[in-house]
């Protein structure tokens, strides 16, 4: 594959966040987070196909679709952290939710290295996908996820409502 390669995949990724992005302006289902949940199981695909077939055009398209469905999820997170936690509190929740992320990933990375040396190559990157799918079961198996809809829009009182009913 090599680093041309590995920077188009890259990129793609990019250019499937931008597209996933646009298609949130347009298409948010009614059960926003639990579809975001699911598609975080996409980026499974990465080490998927870095172990079992590794080409460039693969990778490329593959990322694109990991990119479209992560801004998906993204979206999905954020918004509805926006509708379901207290304005008081939604500080708070997203300095634990970064916190949590930037400790997950640099660890993540951290243990990769070692997973190499003591599992292989193979094995690590079959590992990772199954962690990825483990966990995104996990949270799509989670009932609270499951039956969490956005609150519905209190309608605003005649006086105040710009469209004359």
């Amino acid at each position: 594959m090599g680093r041309t390669g590995w920077g188009l995949a890259l990129a793609a990724g990019s250019l499937g966040a931008v597209a996933g992005g646009v298609l949130s302006l347009k298409w948010r289902s009614r059960r926003a987070i639990l579809v975001g949940c699911a598609l975080m199981s996409l980026t499974a695909m990465t080490p998927l196909l870095l172990a079992l077939a590794p080409y460039t055009w693969v990778l490329v398209v593959a990322n694109f679709v990991t990119g479209v469905g992560g801004e998906q999820a993204g979206v999905a997170w954020y918004s509805t952290l926006n509708e379901q936690i207290p304005e008081d509190r939604l500080a708070r929740v997203y300095a634990y939710d970064d916190l949590g992320s930037y400790l997950a990933l640099p660890l993540a990375q951290f243990a990769t290295g070692p997973a190499v040396l003591l599992l292989g190559l193979h094995a690590t990157l079959y590992a990772g996908a199954a962690i990825i799918l483990l966990a995104t079961l996990a949270m799509v198996a989670t009932p609270s996820v499951r039956a969490l809809v956005p609150k519905t829009a209190e309608p605003l009182p005649a006086s105040e409502d710009p469209v004359p009913r």
